[in-house]
């Protein structure tokens, strides 16, 4: 199984390998130049919710069509903590509009002045943020497809707390 990182889906060379495909820039983005490098990638304009959601879902089934996509792989750890919450709809809304209007800027990671762990959990999108990766599992879960989240090793400036599995 090989790791897909790229922005397009594509089917290996040889048939033997099969995709674990990463949907995190979906659930990661926070300005209006990355919702617009997924509107350019999955040819869906996102200016809703519903349009992020439909830009999602198009990104997801070229994976289904365009390659052999064994499961979807998640590294979010290495970002932030991998406990989601079951934010309402109204909330996620609220969390997109922040980002479209890029106004969900959170303070710089290497700022000294802040705890790591805390800058990782206290995300300024992060309804949208929860709201989006459950939106992933349940096209996993329509899908039948496995979900690999990835906690393993943390390296470099990464928070260990963020890859704990109980989350």
């Amino acid at each position: 199984v090989l790791d897909d990182k790229l922005q397009e889906p594509k089917k290996p060379e040889l048939d033997i390998y099969h995709i674990a495909r990463r949907f995190d820039r979906f659930v990661v983005a926070g300005t209006r130049f990355e919702l617009d490098e997924i509107s350019k990638s999955t040819g869906v304009s996102i200016q809703t919710l519903d349009d992020m959601e439909k830009a999602l879902e198009t990104d997801f089934e070229k994976a289904l069509h365009n390659t052999r996509l064994a499961c979807v792989k998640s590294t979010l750890a290495y970002q932030r903590a991998l406990d989601f919450g079951k934010p309402s709809r109204a909330d996620a809304e609220r969390d997109f509009e922040k980002v479209a209007g890029n106004q969900a800027q959170p303070k710089p990671l290497n700022d000294p002045a802040i705890d790591r762990y805390e800058a990782s959990t206290n995300i300024p999108t992060r309804n949208l943020q929860d709201y989006i990766f459950r939106r992933i599992l349940g096209l996993v879960n329509e899908y039948k497809l496995p979900m690999q989240i990835h906690t393993g090793y943390q390296i470099s400036n990464n928070v260990v707390q963020n890859s704990n599995p109980l989350h």
